[in-house]
């Protein structure tokens, strides 16, 4: 993971829980007037409070339950610092044989599929589940390519443009005639599929990686695993979500709560096509009918030490539960591809990590409340080193104690008793950051040139202040 320095202070203070740091995001940042700046946000908030993150160890205690002859565990809804204290209530527990069922809360979520792979991230896919390193990875798709099997593999795209979609059935009945695929194909009704992998905006990045017409006869081992590694993408981008019930039960045992979580799958929906669910919360179809005041037997009871986990940087999924309800789906995944071609945010694995650039745009942000002009000009601002020099914390040279307001007009000191401004445009010339740096300061600019008067001539000058913290110009002479 990339390191960066941070003065980054939004978002680090401890008087705010993240959540609070979330709907607070969400305020500032409405998804249909700035959604590109909310993601950037999101991502430079969880990624901050993982480099804050510091480890804690605690305590829970684990429960071991039947109901029906199905067996599941809960686990303590509190977490103890002291194993001492552990050991006091794990005696307690010990004594009774009963948890009583107290509240019971059904959540339905639906897992939207993957879109396709580009290169990256089938480079990624292809490390983590087979351990191929990139070279055997471009070695292997580019062998895929040029055999025919498969369209351009050089790609930063994740979809496909309208005009491609009416391929995609064909491709799919190519696969049905396949034994390896049929049983996972049958399941998919044409005129039916998931177009979630359709955006014409993309087109001009190209479109994600796709089989093609041309069935593959013999394939070396590592070629069919990458292969497979297409094929199934493919068939999970085009199928729909996967709807699952995850039941919260809430028990109390010797007037301790304990949580009990487990989870349905209502419509496996993409996730069939590999069986992979990889969930945290356990998966138990058939669990038994349960309600407020039912008694769950204790077979056994624990102690378990843990440490405390730094929260996930965000992906996609997570990035859309975050902004929640009102957010679109279609425009995030566009927004995420802005960010990463305008070097906000870099991908790792499935993971979003802020550049400098995107950390420095959202301290920005949040040291001067921004008009919508000034955000547009913010997040399309492609030199670097102005964005760096924006964050440059710069004090009133007349009050001497306020931070000043920086903008594409002037530099201004917010109180009102003082009022200095230093307009940024004289004489035909903006004032650069580093220049407006250079005159608060060391009380003058450098030497600039290509002022210009109302007559047409141009002149070179230095801007200085004086002990008012007025400026004038210090004309250069011509030898």
């Amino acid at each position: 993971m990339m390191k960066i320095e941070l003065t980054y202070q939004s978002f680090i203070t401890n008087e705010f829980t993240s959540d609070k740091r979330v709907n607070a995001l969400k305020r500032a940042f409405h998804f249909d007037e700035h959604s590109q700046l909310l993601a950037l946000a999101l991502i430079c908030e969880r990624y901050v409070d993982r480099l804050n993150f510091k480890s804690k160890l605690y305590f829970e205690l684990d429960l071991l339950h039947t109901k029906s002859f199905v067996e599941c565990r809960s686990q303590s809804k509190f977490r103890l610092k002291e194993e001492k204290q552990a050991k006091h209530i794990l005696k307690s527990i010990q004594q009774t044989e009963i948890a009583e069922v107290i509240d019971i809360e059904i959540n339905v979520s639906s897992e939207n599929p993957p879109l396709l792979f580009n290169f990256k991230d089938l480079q990624e896919a292809a490390n983590l589940n087979y351990n191929f390193t990139s070279d055997e990875t471009l070695k292997i798709i580019q062998s895929l390519y040029e055999k025919g099997f498969i369209t351009n593999p050089l790609t930063e795209s994740n979809s496909i443009p309208n005009s491609m979609w009416n391929e995609i059935p064909n491709l799919v009945r190519i696969l049905q005639e396949r034994e390896e695929y049929k049983k996972v194909t049958n399941g998919l009704r044409i005129g039916f599929f998931n177009k979630q992998i359709v955006n014409d905006l993309n087109a001009k990045i190209g479109h994600g990686i796709l089989t093609t017409e041309k069935i593959p006869s013999a394939l070396s081992v590592m070629e069919k695993v990458i292969y497979d590694l297409i094929v199934f993408r493919l068939l999970e981008s085009i199928s729909p979500a996967c709807i699952k019930e995850i039941t919260n039960v809430e028990l109390e045992v010797s007037q301790h709560i304990f949580v009990l979580k487990y989870c349905k799958i209502v419509d496996a929906g993409w996730r069939s096509i590999k069986g992979n669910f990889s969930e945290d919360v356990e998966i138990i179809q058939d669990f038994p009918s349960i309600k407020k005041g039912d008694k769950l037997k204790i077979k056994q009871s624990n102690i378990t030490q843990k440490n405390t986990k730094p929260p996930d940087l965000h992906t996609e999924s997570s990035l859309f539960s975050a902004i929640g309800i009102h957010g679109n789906q279609e425009q995030l995944y566009d927004d995420i591809e802005k960010l990463l071609s305008n070097n906000y945010i870099i991908k790792e694995n499935k993971s979003f990590i802020p550049t400098e650039k995107g950390l420095k745009i959202i301290e920005l942000i949040n040291r001067k409340p921004l008009n919508n002009k000034e955000i547009i000009l913010l997040i399309n601002q492609d030199n670097y080193q102005e964005i760096s020099s924006l964050t440059t914390k710069l004090y009133c040279p007349k009050c001497k104690n306020q931070q000043l307001f920086i903008n594409e007009i002037n530099v201004e000191c917010p109180k009102t008793t003082c009022n200095w401004k230093q307009f940024r445009t004289i004489c035909g010339v903006q004032l650069s950051i580093s220049e407006i740096e250079n005159l608060i300061y060391k009380g003058k600019t450098s030497l600039i040139k290509g002022f210009q008067v109302k007559t047409g001539k141009k002149f070179n000058a230095i801007i200085e202040l004086n002990e008012h913290a007025e400026s004038s110009f210090v004309i250069e002479l011509k030898k």
